[in-house]
């Protein structure tokens, strides 16, 4: 899914509804270009009201990328919308 912020695309948000379980998975966000900590802040806050709106909890995977460049950017702050 795309994430934009203004009316630039900045990266692409990995995460799958999973309705059964309650939950929403963000499996990975791929910045397409260095995000600052106010864009962090504003994506986090988005994928927290999509979250939300789908009436869904936020969970982030663990991936382990150690020895490689990093290529996502974990959700800081990711709460329970409950």
């Amino acid at each position: 899914m795309p994430i934009l912020y203004g009316d630039r695309l900045v990266g692409k948000l990995d995460a799958t509804a999973d309705r059964k379980a309650g939950v929403l998975r963000v499996g990975a966000i791929h910045q397409d270009v260095a995000f600052t900590k106010t864009m962090t802040a504003a994506v986090d806050r988005e994928i927290k009201d999509l979250a939300h709106w789908l009436e869904l909890h936020l969970t982030q995977a663990r991936v382990d990328l150690s020895g490689f460049e990093p290529l996502t950017s974990p959700v800081r702050g990711a709460r329970s919308t409950s």
